[in-house]
């Protein structure tokens, strides 16, 4: 009998029937939850029960803007060869955009999802969404800050310089349930949102307003924007730095010294003796509102 095996050319994932571009590879792991059973009807070894099933994936892409934008919940297809492969509901637990400035590599990103009910193999029809040039992640200025303020009135922006490497994350504190209208597969609801950076740097050596010392400190709130071009850009009010990490001083290289700023989410924050709301947006011609995208309840 001739058999065969696939190659990893033809791969390719949509949501439904709108397919995702510039697609590196993806993954799914399926996991069974039988329960063991040892009693004096199974002879001194151990049999088991069927017990729920549940199924995670991923996928990485280039460019900086994923699509879609932290929608909690799509429906996954992933081809193998734009014919055959996996579909099923799913909800999103993580987007992480990348940009490496200093290694010059475009700019990519990676999603992970946990399903939400059945998964099914045999047809799975996607294809790349269409020809895509790589994104550069040279980018002149790479991220702002801004004191927070009213984001409604607007906001003084000043720019961060000497950019190495950067990466942002967005995810959702996603539970898993299984009960007897879901068997045999568990459901996913999604949970509340959370995003976190890190800036790798070179702290400046010259100007005293971006100098060491001058680099947001631990518990700092400000707003970010983080830019994909020269134009769009991630605004996000408000994040609180945590962490002034891997300041590095190398005397038997003399290398350029370095830092790390990491920050996180800081949705409320109170400005002028008001409790303000702030917001995250996503880079388009019109901002993508991320945090207030509905969260559907999952079937």
């Amino acid at each position: 009998m001739a058999t065969g095996v696939y190659g990893g050319d033809g791969g390719a994932v949509g949501d439904g029937a709108a397919a995702l571009a510039a697609i590196g590879e993806w993954s799914v792991s399926v996991k069974g939850e039988p329960g063991a059973i040892v009693d004096s009807a199974t002879v001194k070894a151990t049999t088991r029960a069927s017990g729920p099933k549940s199924w995670t994936g991923r996928y990485r892409a280039n460019g900086g803007i994923p699509y879609p934008l932290l929608f909690p919940v799509f429906g996954f297809v992933g081809s193998i060869d734009g014919v055959n492969g996996l579909t099923g509901s799913a909800v999103f637990d993580s987007i992480k955009i990348d940009w490496d400035i200093a290694g010059g590599k475009p700019l990519s990103h990676e999603v992970a999802f946990t399903g939400n009910g059945a998964l099914s193999m045999g047809a799975a029809v996607a294809v790349d969404a269409a020809v895509q040039a790589a994104q550069s992640s040279q980018i002149a200025v790479p991220v702002n800050l801004a004191t927070p303020d009213d984001p409604t009135s607007g906001q003084t922006w000043i720019p961060l310089p000497q950019i190495l490497t950067m990466s942002l994350e967005f995810k959702r504190a996603n539970t898993q349930y299984f009960d007897s209208s879901s068997l045999p597969w568990k459901g996913t609801k999604a949970g509340p949102l959370d995003c976190s950076l890190s800036i790798k740097l070179h702290p400046d050596s010259v100007l005293a307003t971006t100098a060491l010392s001058a680099l947001p400190q631990p518990n700092d709130v400000m707003g970010v924007q983080m830019f994909v071009d020269d134009t769009l850009y991630y605004e996000l009010n408000w994040m609180m730095f945590s962490d002034l990490t891997d300041v590095l001083v190398n005397r038997a290289t003399q290398e350029a010294v370095a830092a790390t700023l990491n920050a996180a989410m800081c949705g409320i924050y109170l400005i002028g003796g008001t409790d303000v709301s702030g917001s995250l947006a996503g880079p388009a011609t019109v901002p993508i509102d991320i945090w207030s995208v509905p969260v559907p309840v999952p079937p």
